[in-house]
């Protein structure tokens, strides 16, 4: 049918119960020349409860604060990773 150094593109309709209606809409939309802004709460709650958990004259704190409002979703999530993991290993229970 195609040859190696050819591709096509195949567009169809997607319904809204299929699990990549997300994806498809995020993409119709930034096609469209919108700026799609994701949201995650939940990560952005579970910053807030670790964040609260470093001192505010530590510099890391200022540094996360800055920096996480701007951050992609999968730098949130890598960002919450280290977050847990340094707390973890200044935790006087272990």
């Amino acid at each position: 049918w195609l040859s190696e150094d050819q591709s096509a593109i195949m567009q169809s309709s997607i319904a809204r119960t299929d699990p990549y209606f997300p994806l498809a809409l995020v993409d119709w939309l930034q096609r469209q020349g919108y700026e799609v802004l994701e949201e995650h709460p939940e990560v952005d709650r579970e910053f807030e409860e670790l964040v609260t958990k470093i001192p505010t004259d530590n510099p890391l704190h200022a540094k996360l604060r800055k920096h996480f409002p701007t951050a992609t979703h999968l730098e949130k999530t890598f960002l919450l990773e280290i977050l847990k993991k340094k707390l973890e290993s200044i935790s006087p229970y272990g």
